[in-house]
């Protein structure tokens, strides 16, 4: 019945109304507090990237530092001739701060002739740990003799002169150091006998006031980023440091081809994205330098990737040259905890939402009942379940107004009332006509389309709505009705009844534009009541 099914379509929007509204709040929830989250996450990510570079910067200080200690103690042992030109003491000496300080790669002494001392690791040969090459002028001639130690400092093979065209005098920390006549950092260089890139704190010897000698502290390039690698910095997170002309000194990681370090003057990576990600964080750099040496936090992107990063200019010591140390990681490091939080928050959010619409939907189906009774009580005529009076005008209204506004629409209205009803309740009984009523209330309502509306107006009349219908369809239609009835009469329980009824018809095609819906209801009573006084069972149109 109508009223059955207004009462479905609006439990039917009321649930649903209330599963979006649940749905948009968790939804909302979840969203402030990821945005919430990720921006404090972010601020936090920023300054903790700042303090790891200055931390960085503070141990990469702390590595390199030793050379310089080292390398002032011992030009000092030699100038006060600690050492007496006694070969096996220097050797001693180099080989003791080898093995105390990891990250030299060797250490020596170069003479104003030419005259070489050297001790450095060496793993060419099977159980060798360091290597000692000495270069010795003394009988005219250069002689070169290389021997090697395992890592007890025990002989391994015999002595080997080779004859090579290495030249102490030659080598870069040599003229730096003579020339800044002072302890002196290079530049990154090749070293003459790894054939790999290093740097070298080298520093003048003294005779008294005359200079007579150099020494040099290597370490190569590869050990400082061994070093960084053990900076934390998460997953994906790099440092790397670099000088001022954008060459690289050293960087984290697994990135750099060994390999393809040979021979080379700058440090080659393993793949080509790494280093254009590397050049990218260098760039940035000269964008956002701080003079002040503070540690700047900045981001920038990479591909689909938005990095942060932060940069620390800095000198190893007053001689050295000035280098920059930049850490930068994915935003994603940072965010990847945060991620996984939200993943496991949104299936708790999605469970107790589904939770909620169950619960909800057994709630509202089982207290809908109640609710739906109030409502079938409120729009719906108790004896023939057809809409009542109030709801005809309420929902009538809307679509009469809605048609007279439209230029191509059309509204029929029939108003239809038993004839003689009296006469049945007085002969057997108003439970009787009450059977009646329910009758011819069913058959209009079979006679109709889905889109038509029926309704009981009072008593014994019923009012039917046609929307898009003509005047002499809506005539067919009650003449149908009619004609059912006279060959079909009512069956009861006091046998069967003979009814009759007539109607009166108005439609919007032939009433004025100001007309209201109680006036347009008025001209279908003026026309039924033309129908009962030329005869009755008749349809007369307003």
């Amino acid at each position: 019945m109508p009223g059955k099914i207004q009462s479905v379509a609006t439990r039917r929007s009321l649930i649903i109304t209330l599963v979006a509204l649940q749905f948009v709040t968790v939804a909302l929830i979840l969203l402030v507090s990821r945005v919430s989250n990720e921006n404090v996450l972010l601020k936090q990510a920023s300054l903790i990237l700042e303090k790891t570079a200055q931390e960085s910067l503070i141990h990469a200080q702390g590595y390199l530092r030793p050379a310089k200690r080292i390398a002032l103690t011992t030009s000092n042992l030699f100038s006060q001739n600690i050492f007496k030109n006694n070969d096996e003491a220097i050797e001693q000496y180099f080989l003791a701060q080898l093995q105390e300080h990891l990250e030299f790669t060797g250490i020596y002494i170069a003479g104003l002739q030419g005259d070489f001392h050297y001790v450095s690791r060496n793993r060419d040969r099977p159980n060798t740990t360091y290597r000692i090459k000495k270069i010795d002028h003394s009988s005219g001639e250069k002689r070169t003799v290389l021997r090697w130690l395992d890592g007890y400092l025990n002989p391994v093979g015999i002595p080997e002169a080779i004859q090579d065209d290495y030249d102490p005098l030659s080598r870069p920390w040599y003229k730096a150091a003579l020339k800044a006549n002072k302890l002196i950092w290079t530049e990154p260089y090749i070293f003459f006998t790894s054939k790999k890139p290093g740097i070298t704190l080298s520093i003048p010897v003294y005779n008294g006031t005359e200079i007579k000698g150099i020494l040099g502290v290597d370490i190569e390039l590869a050990d400082l980023s061994e070093f960084l690698s053990t900076l934390n910095l998460g997953e994906s997170g790099s440092a790397l440091i670099m000088n001022k002309q954008q060459r690289f000194i050293a960087i984290s990681g697994d990135q750099l081809d060994r390999d393809d370090m040979l021979n080379a003057t700058e440090l080659h990576f393993k793949q080509k994205s790494q280093q254009m990600l590397a050049e990218k964080a260098v760039a940035i750099f000269f964008n956002e330098y701080d003079a002040q040496g503070k540690a700047r936090g900045v981001k920038f992107n990479f591909g689909n990737t938005r990095y942060l990063a932060a940069f620390v200019p800095f000198k190893v010591n007053a001689e050295g040259p000035e280098w920059i140390l930049v850490t930068y990681a994915p935003e994603h490091t940072f965010l990847k905890k945060i991620r996984q939080t939200e993943k496991t928050n949104i299936s708790i959010a999605v469970c107790i939402l589904l939770l909620s619409i169950s619960i909800g939907w057994v709630l509202a189906t089982r207290t809908w009942k109640p609710v739906e009774g109030w409502l079938d009580q409120a729009i719906t005529d108790q004896l023939t379940g057809l809409y009542n009076r109030h709801h005809l005008f309420a929902i009538g209204k809307r679509l009469y107004d809605r048609v007279r506004r439209s230029t191509n629409e059309n509204l029929s209205l029939a108003l239809i009332d038993l004839d003689n009803f009296k006469s049945i309740n007085d002969r057997y009984g108003h439970n009787v006509g009450d059977e009646v009523l329910k009758n011819i209330g069913w058959r209009i309502q079979s006679e109709l389309r889905p889109e038509d509306i029926v309704a009981r107006f009072g008593g014994e009349e019923f009012i039917a709505l046609f929307p898009n219908t003509e005047i002499d369809k809506a005539v067919m239609v009650v003449e149908r009705l009619q004609k059912t009835l006279r060959t079909d009469p009512v069956q009861s329980r006091k046998g069967t009844i003979s009814v009759t009824l007539s109607a009166g018809i108005s439609s919007t095609e032939h009433v004025k534009q100001d007309l209201s819906f109680v006036g347009f209801i008025e001209l279908a009573d003026k026309a039924l009541y033309q129908a009962k006084n030329s005869g009755k069972d008749k349809v007369e149109i307003a």
